[in-house]
C-alpha cells in the first residue's frame, strides 16, 4: 500500500481502524500498515518527509541536546530579533543583514560584557599575539575603569591609518608618527604635529611651522 498522504486516516478509539484492512488475516496487509506507521515516524525522526507535507513536527516549547545542524534556509526569530539570511549573513535587529554581522538597534552599539562584571562593557578579539579590547573599561584587570580603552596584550602594535597610509604607530618603544613627504596645511584653529625628514614639528593655524627636535 502508498504511505497515506495523511496519518488522520487513523482513529485514536479502540477497535475503530479495523475497516482500514480489508483483510485482517492477510499478514501481507499488516505488514503494510506497519510499514506505513514506521514510515511517518521515521519522517518526524528525520525531519524529511517522506511524503507529508511541512512542517513534519511542532512543539510549543521544543529542546534538544547535541549538535542543531540544518540547510540553508532562513532563520526569522521574533519578526527580525535574530535573522539567519540563506546567504549565511546574520541579523540583528534587522531582516536585511549587509555583512556577515550586522546588530541594527536605536543606540547603534554592541555590548560585550562578562557576566561577573556587568558594568564592564568591551569588545575583545583574539589572536595569535595576544587578546586585544577595546571598550569602556569596568572591573577587568586589563582595562582602566571608566575610561575608553585600547589595549593590546601582545607584543604586536597599535597602527593608525588614513587615507591607506600609516599615521601613527603605539609600540614597545613609544608613539611614534609616520614621516610626511611635505608639511601637512595649516589646521584652521589648534595645531598639527607631524613628522617630517625625521624632524619633529608642529604647525599652527596661522601656518608657522616649529622645530621641536631635529631628525
Amino acid at each position: 500500500m502508498a504511505v497515506p498522504s495523511a496519518f488522520s486516516e487513523l482513529s485514536t478509539t479502540p477497535a475503530s481502524n479495523s475497516g482500514l484492512i480489508s483483510d485482517a488475516s492477510s499478514v501481507n496487509t499488516i505488514d503494510d500498515h506497519l510499514r506505513a506507521i514506521y514510515a511517518f515516524i521515521a519522517s518526524v525522526y528525520a525531519n524529511s518527509g517522506n511524503g507529508w507535507s511541512s512542517p513534519f513536527l511542532t512543539a510549543a516549547n521544543p529542546s534538544y541536546t547535541g549538535t542543531l545542524t540544518g540547510g540553508t534556509g532562513v532563520v526569522n526569530l521574533g519578526s527580525g530579533q535574530f535573522y539567519k539570511a540563506a546567504g549565511g549573513n546574520v541579523g540583528l535587529g534587522t531582516t536585511s543583514p549587509l555583512a556577515a554581522l550586522h546588530v541594527a538597534t536605536a543606540t547603534a552599539r554592541v555590548l560585550v560584557a562578562p557576566s561577573t562584571a556587568a558594568n564592564s562593557a568591551y569588545l575583545a578579539l583574539s589572536n595569535t599575539s595576544g587578546d586585544a579590547f577595546i571598550g569602556i573599561g569596568g572591573t577587568d584587570g586589563a582595562l582602566v575603569v571608566g575610561a575608553l580603552n585600547i589595549y593590546h596584550g601582545g607584543a604586536q602594535p597599535i597602527v593608525m591609518y588614513t587615507g591607506g597610509i600609516e599615521r601613527a604607530r603605539l609600540d614597545g618603544t613609544g608613539v611614534r608618527l609616520a614621516n610626511v613627504a611635505s608639511a601637512p596645511s595649516a589646521p584652521s584653529s589648534g595645531g598639527a604635529l607631524y613628522v617630517e625628514g625625521g624632524a619633529l614639528k608642529f604647525i599652527g593655524s596661522s601656518g608657522t611651522v616649529t622645530t621641536l627636535a631635529p631628525a
